[in-house]
């Protein structure tokens, strides 16, 4: 599917994607823009301190037009900033990253492409991503962020999510996100703060405020599989990136000073919820990591989680001695103001009391 024959070649694209100790995956990927049906690309692997031999072997297939290498894990944004400079570079009108877990349909980035031309407001777009393991299911469209209520919830279905054009608050996955060269010169690439996870939100918000907007393209398909760079939804690391990033993120995007003088408590809360619930389905490991993630976030602490620092042992006292053995969730309904709850609770244990 093309068309752009009436304006000559169509936009060259240059295509990203990152590689960390997944070659049989990057490989498939590649597989599959092998049968895209456009022309233009420039396809450009960056190696993201593998351990092994990935580029090599990626180089050996012929199938990408460079092999980037970095000597250690950048992580998705440092790693998609060294693909983005890489395609600017080399021309591209596009940069479409790709996750390397991901198998496109051959006719995706057309439709992407001839979206974006048809309306110039738009500077990232995103096809409808479906799980790769049951194909007809939707896995992902987008995430839907409130302001006013400092809610973030992520979209699984096309029908709630924004088709076509969107104002604030909607934000596009990384997974297959198609970026406007003008979109890339004005705001640059994504803020490498966050390391993974939450940046492509970020990226999307930013975009947002500087008067882009954000497509989905609901007759694009990409097939994703989810959870394989870090182990899925519960894995310890994602647990770490996922709590501290939260933090940077509404710190960074909340208007007002009231917001943001109220955020670092209702995040202390998000988090002790958070270790209170691993702990208790017996995720030990997790339970700390969500509390080293939540301790980082409050001390400025960026990067990867293999960084992360450990909270003191004050902290660790009054948070196991204290708060998780008395009654969490009271503390948990305190800290963010949640007195309705406090007083049903009290009221109920009076109640109890007497009887």
């Amino acid at each position: 599917m093309q068309t752009f024959s009436q304006a000559g070649a169509p936009p060259k694209v240059g295509i990203v994607i990152l590689n960390w100790n997944g070659l049989s995956d990057t490989l498939e990927c590649l597989a599959s823009i092998r049968r895209l049906a456009y022309a233009n690309v420039d396809v450009i692997v960056v190696d993201n301190g593998s351990h092994g031999d990935d580029a090599r072997q990626i180089e050996d297939r012929d199938v990408v037009g460079t092999v980037v290498r970095s000597p250690v894990n950048l992580g998705y944004a440092g790693g998609s900033n060294l693909g983005i400079r890489t395609a600017l570079q080399r021309g591209a009108d596009y940069v479409w990253l790709l996750n390397n877990d991901a198998i496109v349909e051959p006719d995706s980035l057309a439709k992407l492409v001839a979206f974006g031309e048809r309306y110039t407001r738009i500077g990232l777009l995103s096809p409808v991503i479906y799980h790769y393991e049951t194909p007809e299911s939707v896995q992902l469209t987008g995430t839907r962020v409130d302001f006013e209520r400092q809610t973030y919830r992520i979209l699984r279905s096309i029908d709630e999510a924004a088709i076509g054009p969107r104002g604030e608050g909607f934000a596009l996955a990384g997974t297959a996100l198609l970026i406007k060269r003008k979109a890339l010169e004005c705001i640059g690439g994504f803020d490498e703060r966050f390391f993974a996870y939450l940046e492509d939100t970020d990226y999307s918000i930013s975009a947002i405020a500087a008067g882009f907007d954000t497509a989905l393209v609901r007759e694009a398909r990409v097939y994703h599989k989810y959870g394989r760079s870090l182990g899925g939804r519960e894995s310890p690391e994602r647990e770490y990136l996922f709590t501290r990033n939260m933090y940077l993120f509404w710190m960074k995007h909340l208007k007002g000073r009231l917001r943001r003088i109220t955020l670092p408590v209702k995040y202390v809360a998000w988090v002790l919820e958070g270790v209170v619930d691993a702990r208790s389905r017996g995720q030990h490991v997790s339970a700390a990591y969500i509390s080293a993630g939540g301790w980082d976030a409050l001390r400025g602490h960026w990067g990867s989680w293999e960084n992360r620092g450990k909270p003191p042992r004050w902290v660790e006292t009054a948070l196991t001695r204290l708060i998780l053995k008395w009654h969490p969730y009271f503390w948990i309904a305190l800290l963010h103001g949640n007195w309705r709850r406090i007083a049903r609770e009290a009221l109920a244990r009076l109640l109890r009391g007497r009887a």
